[in-house]
């Protein structure tokens, strides 16, 4: 039989707990890849509208083309994504929020939303030289049922350094990542493993994460809802995700 001490260990005791990093920087920049090799003791849940993107496009036996996008793809994707994301929050777990930085005023929005809802936030920017990434995306879509517009990484990268500098500016937690070709060997990834680990360890820095772990260990509950927040309250932030 389970122990109450038990029970509570596996929710708001855990580490990592109310902590999100924004990982940010071109597409076929390796975003993805750096997640995947920064997890340890703390492993955040990866936030991604490619994975839903690639579920449904084998599912459907179409490829995710931007031309065909916005007709097929993007409210099914947004709504899975969505949902996914409300769940993890709703169990206050660590989160890798795996994007783009085309818009410095999307990344700062969503800061925004978790942080209301207690989350302690940082940036890792993945960095890559423009014409190793525009190879990446293309060795990628081999694999993958996903296109991506090589237009579309040539205006991320005209605006990415300038977005990188003023999210930079923004957080607390930042470290950048060079993956471009022979930086990413294994003393540079065990110094950013060990940074984000650092983060996702320490101690819960807002005051609205308190007084949540507060209520829902005086409830003795596991998630926000419904201690710390309703259903339609929680589901009213997430939707704002995409704007």
């Amino acid at each position: 039989m389970i122990t109450f001490k038990q029970f509570m260990s596996e929710s708001i005791n855990d580490k990592g707990i109310f902590k999100a990093i924004f990982i940010v920087g071109i597409p076929g920049a390796g975003k993805s890849y750096t997640a995947s090799r920064l997890k340890g003791i703390v492993s955040p849940v990866i936030v991604n509208t490619d994975k839903s993107a690639e579920h449904l496009a084998k599912k459907w036996k179409i490829r995710s083309t931007p031309e065909n996008w916005e007709k097929f793809f993007k409210d099914k994707t947004h709504k899975m994504t969505r949902s996914q994301l409300k769940n993890y929050i709703n169990g206050m777990l660590p989160l890798f929020i795996d994007g783009t930085s085309q818009d410095a005023s999307n990344i700062l929005h969503r800061m925004g939303i978790l942080e209301s809802l207690g989350y302690d936030v940082g940036v890792i920017h993945v960095k890559s030289n423009l014409e190793l990434a525009k190879q990446r995306a293309k060795e990628r879509e081999k694999e993958i049922p996903r296109e991506v517009d090589v237009k579309f990484i040539e205006d991320v990268d005209e605006r990415n350094e300038d977005n990188v500098r003023f999210l930079k500016s923004k957080v607390g937690f930042f470290i950048e990542v060079d993956n471009t070709e022979g930086k990413l060997d294994d003393a540079a990834l065990m110094r950013a493993f060990k940074k984000t680990q650092s983060f996702y360890s320490s101690s819960i820095k807002n005051p609205i994460a308190k007084r949540a772990i507060a209520d829902i260990q005086e409830g003795k509950g596991k998630y926000l809802v419904p201690l710390v927040a309703t259903d339609e309250e929680l589901d009213n932030k997430i939707q704002g995700w995409y704007r």
